[in-house]
C-alpha cells in the first residue's frame, strides 16, 4: 500500500511539476501533493456568473439563462445554459478547465439535441481576450465528420460576452453557424 501511494504522489507530483501551470502545496493528511490553480484559471474566472443569452443561430433569434461556477478548487467553470430553440426547451451542460500536459484548454459540452459527445481543445488570446477551441462532430445537416471551432470573447469590463461557432460552409470555407451575446443578469453585475 505505501508502494502504491508513493508511486501515485510521485506521478502527480511529476505531472503537475512537468506543467510548470499549477501551484502545488503538500496536503499533510494525505501526503501527497494537491493541484490548485493556476493563472490561466483567471480566463474561466471571468466567465463565472449569471448571463442572459441572444441567440442568433441561421437568422433565427433565440432568449437564455447561462450559469457558470467554478469547482474542485477552482480548476473547473461548470457551465448550465437553459433556453428556448426550434419551438423546444434547450438544456445544456459544459465543463471547461485548462490542462497543463497539452497546455491548452480543454472543455467538453452536451445537450438536449445531441447524442455525441466530442472534446474540444484550444488557447487563450490575452491581446484580443478570445477563447479559441476547436472539436470535430457531426455536421448537424450531414452527418459527416468535421472540425467547428468556437471562439467565446470576454469583454474586459467583464459585463458581456459573445460565443461564435464556426464550421465549413457547402464550399468548404469557414462560415459562422452560431452567435451567442451573453450580458451579465442584473442581480450578478460583478464576477464572483
Amino acid at each position: 500500500m505505501k508502494l502504491r501511494t508513493l508511486l501515485l504522489t510521485a506521478t502527480a507530483a511529476a505531472v503537475a511539476l512537468a506543467s510548470g501551470t499549477y501551484a502545488l502545496r503538500q496536503d499533510d493528511a494525505l501526503q501527497i501533493p494537491v493541484v490548485e490553480a493556476g493563472p490561466e484559471h483567471a480566463v474561466l474566472k471571468a466567465m463565472v456568473g449569471e448571463w442572459d443569452a441572444s441567440i442568433d443561430m441561421m437568422g433565427e433569434n433565440y432568449t437564455g439563462k447561462y450559469t457558470c461556477r467554478l469547482a474542485m478548487n477552482d480548476l473547473w467553470l461548470l457551465e448550465d445554459y437553459e433556453g428556448d430553440m426550434m419551438g423546444q426547451t434547450f438544456v445544456g451542460h459544459g465543463v471547461t478547465g485548462y490542462d497543463p500536459a497539452k497546455g491548452k484548454y480543454v472543455g467538453i459540452w452536451i445537450d438536449s439535441m445531441t447524442a455525441s459527445l466530442e472534446p474540444a481543445a484550444g488557447t487563450w488570446d490575452a491581446e484580443k481576450r478570445e477563447l479559441t477551441m476547436l472539436q470535430k462532430g457531426p455536421d448537424p445537416m450531414t452527418g459527416e465528420l468535421v472540425t467547428m471551432k468556437q471562439v467565446t470573447r470576454v469583454a474586459e469590463d467583464g459585463r458581456s460576452m459573445s460565443f461564435h461557432m464556426f464550421m465549413p460552409g457547402p464550399d468548404g470555407s469557414e462560415m459562422e453557424t452560431l452567435t451567442i451575446h451573453y450580458t451579465r443578469a442584473k442581480e450578478t453585475k460583478k464576477a464572483r
